[in-house]
């Protein structure tokens, strides 16, 4: 089996595992409204708190002063930005403006920008497993995306209709990026740009194919 072909094993593998989750979540999933005021929550960090797998967080259009955190126990997760949907200005657990532990996280439609100490903080920190990103802007951060770099499971990453610019902090170090993707078992960048890198690569990709599963 050639490369290709193994990445298409490995792609319907990961939407039939999707989709069962997805269906495991639906039967009670509920809409998380976030505005600048007359929803539930003013914050998006307020809702992700209170989010269960297979909830969506909606984000109205304004920029949140903001950063969240996504936990380990939430999969299936959605964070969706209603067009003119922001962040900027926080950065949570010293790493960025979205941190991801979750399982199977779909970020779509917001902006993410503006956050730096200088040397390696981000739009988005993926350390989690699987994570789908569709019509997001994120620009003007010492880091684009950065992942973790051992992944203990298969993970996989797409990428549709995105756009990366002017991330990549000009630090002593160089290890800033538009995007810095550690890990993947498989990464799909669709319909896509990363452009204008003030320091690093616009894209830096290493690929790890899945663990060997233990001999019985």
């Amino acid at each position: 089996m050639d490369l290709a072909q193994e990445h298409r094993r490995l792609r319907s593998l990961l939407l039939v595992g999707v989709a069962a989750i997805l269906s495991a979540d639906s039967g009670r999933a509920a809409v998380l409204r976030v505005c600048p005021q007359g929803c539930a929550y003013r914050l998006p960090s307020a809702a992700v708190a209170q989010a269960q797998s297979g909830d969506e967080v909606r984000l109205a259009a304004g920029t949140y002063v903001d950063c969240f955190v996504i936990p380990p126990t939430v999969r299936n997760l959605r964070v969706v930005g209603e067009p003119g949907a922001a962040m900027t200005g926080k950065i949570c657990q010293q790493k960025a403006l979205v941190v991801n532990s979750g399982l199977n996280t779909t970020l779509q439609g917001f902006e993410l920008y503006g956050v730096s100490d200088q040397e390696n903080v981000g739009g988005v920190r993926h350390q989690g497993t699987n994570l789908t990103m569709i019509g997001m802007h994120i620009h003007d951060n010492d880091d684009g995306i950065l992942t973790n770099a051992h992944p203990v499971q298969p993970d996989y990453l797409l990428f549709d209709s995105c756009l990366f610019e002017r991330n990549g902090w000009n630090n002593p170090s160089g290890m800033a990026h538009n995007m810095y993707i550690g890990h993947a078992t498989l990464f799909v960048f669709r319909n896509s740009t990363s452009r204008a890198t003030k320091k690093g690569g616009a894209l830096s990709l290493m690929l790890t194919p899945p663990p060997t599963p233990p001999p019985h």
